[in-house]
């Protein structure tokens, strides 16, 4: 048996439904019918300059097409969701 996902991943997902510019992005635990796999670490500290979130888009083919550091989860997941939209 394998554990669930990380406390973090509900997060995400949540983030991702609530997200304007994330309309119609369905999210899927299963890698074979995603059309993308979003890769989003969370780097803790507080440093006011520091850039905690950093983001990496995947096409199915494995190659990257979009990435980006932001300063808050939110502005991470808009920045994968826009990226989504110019290639759809």
């Amino acid at each position: 048996m394998q554990g669930g996902a990380k406390p973090q991943t509900a997060e995400i997902m949540k983030t991702i439904s609530r997200k304007r510019e994330c309309a119609g992005v369905i999210v899927t635990i299963n890698r074979e019918k995603a059309d993308y796999i979003l890769l989003l670490e969370r780097v803790g500290g507080r440093d006011i300059i520091a850039k905690d979130n950093k983001m990496a888009l995947f096409n199915r083919d494995g190659d990257m097409v979009a990435s980006s550091s932001t300063r808050s989860l939110g502005n991470a997941v808009k920045d994968a969701c826009l990226a989504i939209q110019i290639r759809n």
